[in-house]
């Protein structure tokens, strides 16, 4: 295995590792919010409102900004005489005036619209909450710029924890909306839990700030809109911008279906639960991989050695394949019982668990795409093609929104997730496709053989861990009530979980899978070191 693969899978398990502890508070998190507001409608409410900063996030903060960032600030730290301390601070300054900007018209749209007093119930609840939740907007924007800093100077795990700030800020808001208002006020409690999101919006821009002065990137106010670097990145992030607008509105729309044209309350709630389950191996995987790879494919663009980044993408592909397809199996065969032990107390009832499984069964379905859209999408980054990824995923939301008409009458919200999987399938296929004819060597036997590999070893995994459980009688049993009932029913899950994962290793291992060997080898030298 040659170099940049090994470095490119010690920064993946470094990003792993820091969002493996993430997505265990995020799931803590989302048990107490599960246990305090359930499915109800005020959650519904919630889960909308606080989609608005995570839309910014997408175009500004992790999506297309960082997509032109690192590239240019990759540029601006190889070549001689280039300044990235300055293109970072211009970036930041831009981006905080224009972000504040936003805010402040978002608060005059909230205060108009409450004075007017013409507003439903759950209009004024989401009113109340984005007032509170909108200056996460340009918080949360910045630190992701911040972060992407840090990747670019190869520092991986620390920022990857940033999120924790996050689900500690929203436990405590829940704590104290459970302690101080109870089932009665759930409307004040679900306020709390808004000013929790932007408490953590503080702090994860100052630990961010905090990492960058260590690393000899001081915060200064830059401006300086004519900066080559900016002017480039604002170039390049135009057709992401435009790309991800229609994707996240499309998101939006989503949202919207399930509050207004799916009966009855909870639709959102579910989407909400059961996407959070299947982001936790995303970001665990797939998030992970693809921040790490980026840097690289980036270096490799900049130094022209086409050749390399061929090897180095293929290489990542077969990386997303071995490390999500046994996740995807084990999720879909073991869906229920997985949101019954995380979920399934309090307000969180037995109905609740039902239609959280489904989501997060047909949201799987789409989890190995995913993790190989980001690998795909950050090549055609790297070499500085924004248009090629966002001209696909503009395309791809005609195919979601007929999906959606198709999947959403007779399945509810599981149609939705559904119409995702399917629709992230094939953006996946299009961008290979598309990948192959502009960078030779994409693709080809090495990956379509370890895909056939990986299919048999998957489902040979998911066959184990549904008949484990079946065995121990975790598929269909009852909510847990009590401490020894849930620790039965959380030993018979990972002994299924277990027997999965041995499924899959022993099936690989018959097949001579070289990428788990190339895998297994890189996790235990990187113990090794840190040892």
């Amino acid at each position: 295995m040659s170099a940049p693969h090994r470095g490119i899978l010690r920064s993946t398990f470094s990003v792993g590792g820091g969002t493996l502890l993430s997505r265990v508070s995020g799931l803590a998190r989302d048990i107490v919010a599960a246990a305090v507001f359930g499915t109800r409608g005020v959650m519904d409410v919630f889960t909308v409102a606080f989609m608005i900063p995570n839309l910014f996030r997408a175009f500004f903060g992790e999506g297309a900004l960082n997509v032109a960032f690192i590239p240019a600030f990759t540029r601006e730290t190889k070549e001689p005489g280039g300044d990235p301390r300055r293109l970072l601070n211009a970036v930041l300054t831009a981006l905080a005036a224009l972000l504040g900007a936003v805010t402040l018209a978002g608060w005059g749209v909230c205060a108009a619209l409450l004075l007017w007093g013409g507003l439903p119930e759950r209009g004024r609840l989401f009113c109340w909450l984005l007032l509170i939740m909108l200056p996460y907007l340009p918080l949360i924007c910045l630190t992701a710029v911040q972060v992407a800093a840090l990747n670019v100077r190869g520092r991986f795990f620390l920022p990857s924890l940033t999120p924790a700030l996050l689900n500690a800020c929203m436990i405590g808001a829940a704590g104290v909306a459970a302690w101080r208002f109870g089932p009665e006020r759930r409307d004040l409690g679900v306020i709390a839990l808004a000013a929790g999101v932007t408490v953590s919006g503080v702090l994860q821009f100052g630990a961010q700030a905090w990492m960058l002065r260590r690393h000899g990137l001081e915060l200064q106010w830059v401006w300086d809109l004519a900066h080559p670097g900016l002017r480039r990145i604002g170039r390049l992030m135009l057709p992401v911008v435009l790309g991800l607008s229609v994707v996240q509105l499309n998101v939006l729309a989503d949202r919207l279906i399930a509050q207004f044209f799916i009966p009855g309350e909870g639709a959102n709630s579910a989407l909400w639960y059961g996407a959070h389950l299947m982001q936790f191996p995303l970001g665990v995987l797939g998030i992970a991989l693809g921040t790490a790879a980026f840097p690289a494919f980036a270096r490799l663009a900049v130094a022209g050695d086409g050749a390399a980044l061929s090897r180095t993408v293929n290489f990542a592909l077969r990386a997303a394949l071995v490390l999500s397809l046994p996740c995807l199996a084990l999720m879909v065969a073991l869906a229920e019982p997985i949101v019954r032990l995380v979920f399934e107390r309090g307000q969180f009832t037995a109905e609740s668990t039902a239609r959280t499984a489904a989501v997060l069964t047909w949201s799987a379905l789409g989890l190995t795409a995913l993790c190989a859209v980001q690998v795909l999408a950050r090549a055609f980054n790297a070499r500085e093609d924004t248009r090629t990824p966002a001209r696909v995923a503009m395309f791809m939301v005609g195919a979601k929104v007929a999906l959606n008409l198709v999947f959403v009458w007779p399945m509810r919200e599981a149609g939705l997730a559904l119409a995702s999987s399917l629709t992230n399938i094939a953006n996946a296929l299009v961008l290979a496709w598309l990948l192959r004819a502009a960078l030779s060597g994409i693709g080809g036997d090495g990956v379509g053989l370890c895909l056939a590999k990986c299919l048999a070893a998957a489902a040979a995994a998911g066959a184990a861990g549904y008949a484990t459980g079946s065995a121990l009688g975790v598929l269909h049993a009852e909510a847990a009530r009590t401490l020894p009932e849930l620790a039965a029913q959380g030993a018979g899950l990972g002994a299924a979980f277990l027997a999965g994962g041995a499924a899959f290793a022993a099936t690989a291992w018959a097949l001579r899978m070289e990428e788990l060997r190339e895998i297994f080898g890189a996790l235990t030298s990187r113990l090794r070191r840190k040892g």
